[in-house]
């Protein structure tokens, strides 16, 4: 039975008067429907589809997790959906309201409250978009409660997922002379993106924030970018034929890193193993390719004693020691020395690949450009950061591939430059 918001039947009533007058002669039916129609939370299986096929799929991106009930403001006409069947048509301006208790998980809408595994927001008739709490989205929105939280995840075509990342993870400059640096970062994104479908990730594939790829739906969108997105639908970067492990950056700094320096659970990968970006480097147009910090003395402490390194910032450094740094110039280990009140000696060795998370930018506001810098304790007790490039350093280089597009490179040789080894194919 479908209703229009204004004349909604509580579900939750309605389950209450068949259980409780038509019980025996409904109860074979009822049985039937609730075992065929439950479904999977994972919503589709990803593993054993060739990559021709996994292009067709849709992308599960989780937009929030949330530990509290939760509200949706609605500003576009959609369709809800209750474990895959059409339960009502929510009219643009309603809120929906999420409640989660040790027992129950349920969606209530002007009182009419509905029941099921997951709720499902489409777009209605004739339009193409979901507008939600200021947000605008293609596909359609997944609503579950599973491990203590709830999930807003949106699923949507692999082509509109890559169009809403697009900006957020590239400069796009006049869209001329970044044309083929555009053209070659949508490859990377879309080869990233079935890298992490096949993760199998219970409930989605991929965050929406740094953790993978930032993607900001429509709203994201921009015409030329959405334009490269087309113009290479369906290509990936391969390596033997086979979709490749691929990874970006912003600013390498002159050379890129090899990826088991980085990334505990990669294989010692050619073309992942890290490559000379030019001499001088291509990416010295990047505001990140040089930077500086300064860090108070006893701020610094406190980072150390955030990461239980130390137990009180009652220590004095007295220098710091880079005992040993990869071919690409980023430090392995630092060796960081203190003098405690008897002055005594403690030395605490910080890996290269929790640097930059220990020592963070000096006001506090993000972790570190990267981890190839110098770094001393002046006579002010302040500590001096002078570093290079910005990110893991690890595949594409984002500004370096931008230098290589003004210098007229295409968009499949500069992939084939940070990828050395592997090619581009368009899957049909």
């Amino acid at each position: 039975m479908l209703f229009d918001l204004t004349h909604l039947i509580s579900l939750r009533s309605y389950k209450s008067f068949i259980t409780r007058y038509l019980f025996i002669v409904f109860l074979i039916p009822i049985l039937f429907f609730s075992i065929g129609c439950s479904s999977s939370k994972r919503f589709s299986s990803n593993s054993d589809l060739s990559a021709s096929e996994l292009l067709n799929e849709n992308i599960k991106v989780l937009l929030s997790e949330i530990h509290q009930p939760y509200k949706i403001s609605v500003d576009s006409p959609v369709d809800l959906f209750v474990d895959e069947k059409l339960a009502a048509h929510i009219k643009s301006g309603n809120q929906l309201n999420f409640i989660m208790t040790d027992n129950d998980f349920y969606l209530s809408v002007k009182g009419v409250e509905f029941n099921g595994e997951y709720f499902e927001l489409r777009p209605a008739q004739d339009l193409s978009t979901i507008k939600i709490n200021g947000g605008e989205y293609r596909g359609s929105l997944i609503i579950l409660y599973e491990k203590n939280s709830l999930k807003i995840i949106n699923r949507l075509s692999l082509q509109d997922y890559i169009k809403g990342v697009m900006t957020k993870e590239m400069p796009v400059g006049n869209g001329k002379d970044t044309y083929e640096a555009l053209k070659a970062f949508s490859v990377c994104v879309r080869t990233y993106a079935l890298m992490k479908m096949r993760e199998q990730k219970d409930y989605f594939d991929v965050f929406i924030d740094v953790r993978d790829q930032v993607y900001g739906g429509v709203k994201a969108e921009s015409k030329i970018t959405n334009k490269i997105v087309d113009e290479t639908e369906n290509e990936i970067i391969t390596f033997n034929g086979l979709p490749a492990i691929v990874f970006y950056h912003s600013t390498c700094g002159g050379r890129t890193e090899n990826s088991i320096n980085v990334f505990n659970t990669q294989n010692d990968l050619d073309y992942l193993s890290g490559i000379e970006d030019g001499n001088p480097p291509n990416c010295r147009i990047s505001p990140r390719y040089q930077w500086s910090e300064v860090i108070p003395e006893k701020e610094f402490l406190r980072r150390l004693v955030k990461n239980n390194l130390i137990a009180d910032t009652n220590y004095s450094i007295v220098e710091f020691r880079i005992s040993e740094r990869f071919q690409s110039g980023r430090i392995k280990n630092l060796l960081v020395i203190l003098s405690d009140n008897s002055s005594n000696n403690i030395e605490i060795v910080i890996p290269g690949k929790s640097l930059r998370s220990v020592i963070r930018k000096a006001d506090n506001s993000g972790i570190l450009f990267s981890n190839n810098f110098e770094i001393k304790i002046d006579e002010s007790r302040n500590v001096l950061l002078n570093g290079k490039g910005a990110g893991h350093g690890v595949g594409l280089c984002q500004w370096g591939s931008i230098a290589l597009s003004k210098g007229g490179l295409k968009y499949d040789d500069i992939l084939k430059h940070y990828f050395p080894g592997t090619e581009v194919i368009k899957f049909e």
